[in-house]
């Protein structure tokens, strides 16, 4: 049984917005209200901290303006969320256009490829790496299902949602 494959979650009728709504949180849902209507976080207060949510997805040109109604998705679900992107330097502008995105997160990936064994990538992956520990996202949703964004998503931290290995569309 391949629970995280896409087909299967697309197949039983849960979307991407299921896994963030039905992810543990710190917080204790409210089960109900005076009213009878069910929630399922608690309405914020001064004392909390905003939900934090990363989108990893870096490339190409295409699939990152087919990710942008995610950004609009997310802010219609949770309107209090900072809604970070991380992408690739050349198309870092293209998530900068959207209001509901917060931060964007340009990284080089395909330079670093080139790169690799120069101590100077080494230095900037590191920076990157604390850069995005120290934002404490709740969670990181990686939509491009390769292992590039698996490695930028599993520096952020947080609650991971995306594709598993058995769905990576890379052969390892």
């Amino acid at each position: 049984d391949k629970t995280g494959a896409a087909g299967d979650q697309h197949s039983q009728g849960f979307s991407l917005l299921t896994f963030v709504v039905d992810a543990p949180v710190s917080v204790q849902p409210v089960t109900s209200t005076s009213n009878g209507i069910r929630r399922l976080y608690p309405k914020p207060s001064a004392t909390m901290r905003r939900m934090r949510i990363l989108l990893v997805k870096t490339s190409s040109l295409g699939d990152v303006v087919h990710n942008l109604p995610v950004a609009s998705d997310l802010r219609a679900r949770f309107p209090d969320a900072r809604i970070d992107w991380a992408v690739e330097e050349a198309f870092a502008e293209i998530p900068r256009l959207h209001p509901a995105i917060g931060e964007v997160i340009a990284v080089a990936l395909r330079r670093w490829r080139a790169e690799l064994l120069r101590r100077r990538t080494w230095h900037t992956i590191t920076a990157l790496r604390a850069h995005l520990r120290s934002n404490r996202y709740d969670y990181v949703i990686d939509n491009q299902g390769l292992l590039k964004s698996a490695l930028v998503a599993r520096l952020a931290g947080g609650t991971r949602i995306g594709l598993d290995w058995v769905s990576s569309r890379e052969p390892l």
